[in-house]
């Protein structure tokens, strides 16, 4: 009785699980196994069911009795197809489609079982001996199909090869039971069925604890994934379009703004004339590595590293564009510094144009190919603005818009110097710049 109630509790267990999580089958088949051993402890020898139903008779005892010969096999391949997935038409035979023959087990394991339930127990008791041999071929399906699991080296396939082998000793010290008393005087089933839903149940535990692992690792590796992501599109950037990851991204994402934003080319020269693009490109590298924290720490972002140069904004105010420029160029100059102790033939300058203004920024493309991109004159503004920085071989140029910004802040490295107004290709009226000439210069 004790057996009995144990896999009933852990049969109701499963199916509670079941019920809680219903992507979860392979617990509804369980714990309708579990249940199914319960009954049929509870129905022979010391028949529990009785003794704790007295009113049921003997017909619905035997009736819950027959349902382990045919509702058992049947869970037990049902719960392998779960944690296995059946998805092609054979497992074992190519010959022709296997799914058939399950499907004609099932069937089959059906039909019996509700005909010895439903029908008269006069008639039940001849469908015994069909009963039996649907559970002898459920029996032959299962071992196959474990064997072939084993042999194509599937996780957890011996926890099943094991608990089929506590079943099959468990039958056959239930037939010497069955056959002599008198060298097994009380039946130790029970005790193989039990050993048998707790490997069922080791089984599940084990392949959640893997499930927990793989989706821990999964996790990880997105998480990864999205860091490597925001390394081409930058976090500031999707906070711009007010999206909390990059898989919130779709095509046609966009966010109307204001800001300042700077437009810089990095010249290399070298004495010799005979520098290779090799060492240009560690310079141009080196140059990126020092001034990206600058652009940081002064609450702006490079939005785009360009050939030989880089675009950054700054949305949060028009003074930490100026602040970063002049850092810049005394991050240039210590660069020079370091490129002459190292008897480097190389020497740079930074040319940087700022300018504030509205634009558009977001995200275009196409499906299986995305960029984040910033559309407006104001990039177009800012360009021309750094290639008079070249012509006139001023370091930072601020057009007007950007001056207007920051003229009554206090920013004691910036000397502003109004140039004369200049002719910008796209602009039907001359553009009016100041030159920031810095404390580094």
């Amino acid at each position: 009785m004790l057996m009995s109630g144990i896999l009933l509790f852990i049969g109701l267990l499963n199916i509670i699980q079941f019920i809680i999580n219903k992507d979860k089958k392979e617990y509804l088949w369980l714990g309708i196994t579990a249940i199914v051993f319960s009954f049929r402890i509870s129905t022979t020898d010391f028949c529990a069911i009785t003794t704790a139903f007295p009113f049921i008779n003997a017909a619905v005892k035997y009736k819950l009795e027959y349902m382990s010969n045919w509702l058992v096999p049947l869970s037990i391949l049902k719960m392998l197809c779960v944690v296995y997935p059946v998805e092609l038409d054979y497992i074992i035979f190519k010959s022709f489609k296997e799914k058939y023959l399950r499907e004609a087990l099932y069937i089959f394991a059906w039909s019996v079982g509700a005909a010895t339930i439903i029908l008269p127990i006069s008639i039940g008791n001849k469908l015994v001996t069909l009963s039996q041999i649907c559970l002898g071929l459920f029996a032959i399906y299962v071992i196959a199909l474990i064997v072939v699991n084993i042999i194509k080296r599937k996780p957890h396939t011996y926890f099943y090869l094991f608990s089929c082998t506590i079943l099959i000793i468990g039958g056959g010290f239930s037939v010497i039971y069955s056959k002599n008393k008198t060298f097994l005087p009380f039946s130790i089933f029970p005790v193989f069925l039990v050993i048998f839903i707790f490997i069922q149940l080791l089984l599940l535990a084990t392949i959640q604890n893997d499930i927990y692992k793989e989706t821990i690792d999964a996790s990880e590796n997105l998480k990864k994934l999205n860091e490597a992501y925001l390394r081409f599109v930058p976090r500031e950037f999707l906070k711009l379009l007010n999206k909390d990851s990059i898989t919130n991204i779709q095509i046609g994402d966009h966010s109307n703004i204001e800001m300042s934003i700077m437009f810089s080319k990095l010249n290399i020269s070298c004495e010799n004339d005979d520098c290779s693009q090799e060492e240009h490109f560690l310079i141009f590298n080196q140059f990126l590595q020092t001034i990206s924290p600058i652009i940081k720490n002064n609450n702006g972002f490079v939005s785009k590293f360009l050939s030989g140069g880089f675009m950054a904004l700054f949305p949060q105010n028009p003074v930490d564009a100026v602040k970063t420029a002049i850092e810049i160029q005394s991050a240039v100059n210590q660069l020079n510094k370091k490129l002459k102790a190292e008897n480097s033939d190389n020497s740079i300058s930074s040319k940087i144009g700022i300018h504030y203004g509205k634009m558009v920024i977001g995200t275009i493309g196409e499906e299986n190919r995305l960029d984040d991109t910033v559309i407006s004159d104001t990039v177009n503004t800012v360009s021309r603005i750094e290639s008079v920085c070249e012509r006139l071989n001023k370091n930072i140029i601020l057009s007007e818009n950007q001056t207007e910004k920051i003229k009554n802040e206090d920013l004691p490295d910036c000397e502003l110097i109004e140039l004369e107004s200049i002719a910008v290709k796209g602009k039907q009226q001359p553009l009016k710049l100041f030159e920031c000439k810095g404390a580094a210069e």
